[in-house]
């Protein structure tokens, strides 16, 4: 989950990844940085940052009678695992022109709904996981590739996973599924170069232990590489 991509991967093995769902249009972080940029917050620091902050504090100050603005949750009719951030965006900003809310109740508002959209998705993954609702995998040389793995943790990674109320409610779904959850250290969580380099160090160490790099300067260099193949299907 960060500004450039939204995706729920299963993972069999390093190199073996299916992909449950993606973003239509606009990612998670994207939207944060978007709706932060609509509110005039100080993005200097990231608007993600600046947006969760001012919800956390908008909160701690108002009581639950308080809170009028709810913005609707996206694609709640759509049967798969994708996710939708672009329709939430507008919805914020024909809120701000209003000029009804103040920007914490907006900041606030937005927040729930972007990230309750993430926990639905994520839990209709698990569910699909947990029927055998998922074909093979991609990548995937074992015996019989089309056994899918028993789900036992729940991983998250990329720029949003520092967002505290994100962690909160992901750990909070890992325990009503007896999940462990794993996040880095906030401080990696925008590191894209640290993510790029321990997945190449960990397909190496699964390669050949006789393969040997003669001259870097001939690897093929993939500015994209698909992760693995998607899932398609409309199981519930």
């Amino acid at each position: 989950i960060s500004g450039g991509h939204c995706q729920l991967i299963l993972m069999k093995n390093v190199g073996s990844y299916k992909v449950l769902g993606g973003t239509v249009d606009d990612s998670i972080g994207e939207a944060y940085d978007k709706v932060a940029r609509l509110l005039n917050l100080n993005v200097g620091g990231g608007g993600g940052p600046a947006l969760e902050a001012l919800a956390k504090e908008w909160a701690s100050e108002q009581s639950e009678n308080s809170r009028r603005l709810v913005f609707p949750v996206p694609m709640q009719n759509r049967p798969d695992c994708n996710m939708s951030y672009a329709g939430l965006k507008t919805a914020v900003r024909l809120a701000i022109e209003k000029q009804e809310y103040s920007k914490g109740e907006i900041a606030y508002a937005f927040q729930i709904a972007a990230v309750e959209h993430l926990i639905q998705r994520t839990k209709r993954a698990l569910s699909w996981c947990e029927k055998g609702n998922v074909a093979g995998f991609a990548g995937d040389t074992t015996a019989d590739s089309s056994v899918l793995p028993v789900v036992k943790r729940l991983v998250v990674c990329g720029g949003v996973a520092s967002n505290q109320y994100v962690r909160q409610r992901l750990c909070d779904l890992a325990i009503s599924k007896k999940m462990q959850v794993s996040f880095p250290h906030i401080k990696y969580c925008t590191d894209n170069g640290v993510m790029v380099a321990w997945t190449a160090i960990e397909r190496l160490n699964r390669m050949n232990e006789n393969f040997v790099i003669d001259n870097p300067d001939q690897l093929e260099v993939r500015a994209r590489w698909p992760l693995g193949i998607y899932e398609s299907h409309n199981g519930k």
